[in-house]
């Protein structure tokens, strides 16, 4: 998203309103008062005038956007001083995390995402007016929780990625200077393949090479999806019952799973969509729910699959009507506090919370997957070996490598030869 000039929002406002802009010569305080000033004599709204302070903070240096830096006591004096007092820490500096997370201090002025951002507090300050103090500061905790967990999950999200990027570079450089490991793996899996068609035909000597190969796919998708399993985060965690449970999904939860899926495929049929003024954004969020519906396995679902399947599903269409709910403005639903009463609001806040949670929980999960992953372990460490050392490990792997081959083939042959003997048993 290209940001728009502090220059050209000013510009537009003075113009507009016949007021003269404030001299950006002054020291950087001073600045951001007299823009304060001004803003509020132009009639902007408190909260775009913040975002327009943040992103005059951003382009005079005062402010990091990028790590959440910012000048909070200036701005916070500005505030105050244009606005009114009830600009006191707490409520800056969670405001900050909302237009940051928003990222409405990139937008112009008169931008649908500034002016609905607006509404949304209002109708926030409007619905918590008629509750009790109590009531209130537990709400506005609530609300405290709720973007610090954003926070935390935001940097989650940058320390993956910037992991995964140092994880794939280190693995392609391996493989560089290892390519035998490919050949000393496949060679082992060749072997073991042998061995297990070798295993299930001592046990029924009347299957054909089909079947064998049947079976030994079979397995092989097993130890794939356990791998997979093993070392993808899962995004639940497991009770003790369902620790034990392996049945799988009876009709019940499987009609109420069906249910779930056609509300979801009813918000996001083509034929609906094409009434809403989507952005691309957005378009683009709606596909990406949709696709993570369609990749579950209901075939071979268990109960709780399909619970927790519905759980994911139920959290889609909370989304999906959100995003439709603000068709046109490109801000993030999970940034919006959902709800048209107080008690709607709070638990809409107590679960996002709770969602939150455990997104967190799964990124770290993951990332400690990653870190006592041993064959990544094993790889950087050998990359960091001499390479004297390194040759004599790349000669054991092609050792290895050649063993492997050599006892494949032998097992191959045996194969073949019982093969051959069970079809001249059959024609006598």
């Amino acid at each position: 998203m290209n940001t728009i000039p502090i220059e050209s929002d000013i510009a537009t406002l003075s113009r507009n309103h016949e007021r003269k802009a404030p001299d950006f010569a002054d020291d950087e305080a001073t600045v951001l008062r007299l823009l304060a000033e001004f803003l509020h004599d132009c009639g902007v709204g408190e909260y775009g005038a913040l975002a327009l302070l943040m992103k005059c903070a951003v382009e005079r240096g005062l402010a990091d956007d990028t790590q959440g830096k910012w000048p909070v006591t200036v701005l916070g004096e500005a505030m105050r001083e244009a606005y009114g007092p009830g600009w006191n820490h707490e409520k800056l500096w969670l405001t900050l995390l909302e237009i940051t997370g928003m990222k409405l201090h990139t937008m112009s002025i008169d931008s649908p995402e500034i002016r609905f951002y607006e509404e949304q507090q209002n109708k926030d300050r409007a619905i918590t007016a008629a509750v009790s103090n109590e009531d209130r500061e537990h709400y506005e905790r609530q609300k405290a929780r709720w973007r610090q967990l954003h926070v935390e999950f935001d940097a989650l999200i940058m320390h993956r990625e910037k992991t995964l990027v140092q994880r794939e570079a280190m693995r392609q450089c391996f493989m560089r200077d290892f390519p035998m490991y490919l050949e000393e793996r496949d060679q082992r899996l060749r072997m073991a393949i042998a061995e297990l068609k070798l295993t299930e035909l001592q046990k029924d000597p009347t299957l054909s090479i089909e079947e064998l190969d049947a079976l030994a796919n079979k397995k092989l998708d097993e130890v794939s999806a356990k791998l997979s399993a093993d070392r993808r985060t899962q995004g639940y965690a497991l009770t003790e019952s369902e620790v034990h449970f392996e049945g799988f999904a009876s009709d019940t939860e499987y009609q109420k799973y069906r249910k779930r899926l056609k509300t979801l495929y009813m918000l996001l049929h083509p034929d609906r969509l094409m009434h809403f003024p989507l952005t691309d954004d957005q378009r683009k969020d709606l596909r990406e729910l949709w696709d993570d519906c369609q990749a579950i396995d209901l075939k071979n679902a268990t109960e709780r699959d399909l619970g927790r399947s519905a759980q994911l599903i139920d959290h889609c269409i909370e989304h999906a009507r959100a995003i439709l709910g603000q068709a046109g403005i490109d801000i993030d639903p999970g940034f919006v506090i959902q709800g048209n009463t107080f008690e709607e609001r709070q638990l809409w806040l107590d679960r996002a919370i709770l969602r939150l949670q455990d997104d967190i929980e799964i990124l770290k999960d993951e990332l400690k997957a990653w870190r006592d992953d041993k064959e990544i372990s094993a790889m950087a460490a050998l990359l960091y070996q001499p390479e004297q050392e390194q040759d004599k490990q790349r000669t054991a792997m092609r050792e290895r490598a050649f063993g492997f081959a050599k006892c494949a083939d032998k097992l191959e042959q045996e194969l073949v030869t019982r093969l051959a003997k069970g079809d001249d048993n059959e024609g006598d």
